[in-house]
């Protein structure tokens, strides 16, 4: 017996894995402070709590797959901001 699955259903059973690197560095980019406050809101001191807890966020994603590990990381890491401003 075959199982049905649905059209957006990729083999994996994963959405997130189904999408292009592109798609999915657009949404890890909005955990990135210095990318998404800077010029999506013109706000050049984010929370430091939220800067935290989204560092965390994407790396945890960075710690599920090699293929997420791929995009995440670069946006770890290419900006670390060395003082938090108060």
């Amino acid at each position: 017996m075959a199982t049905s699955r649905t059209p957006l259903q990729p083999l994996n059973g994963s959405l997130l894995l189904g999408l292009p690197e592109e798609i999915l560095l657009k949404i890890f980019q909005q955990f990135c402070d210095h990318c998404y406050y800077d010029k999506t809101l013109q706000r050049q001191n984010p929370d430091r709590d939220d800067a935290i807890l989204n560092r965390k966020a994407l790396r945890a994603v960075s710690l599920v797959c090699k293929q997420l590990r791929n995009v995440a990381f670069p946006i770890i890491h290419h900006h670390i901001p060395l003082a938090w401003r108060v």
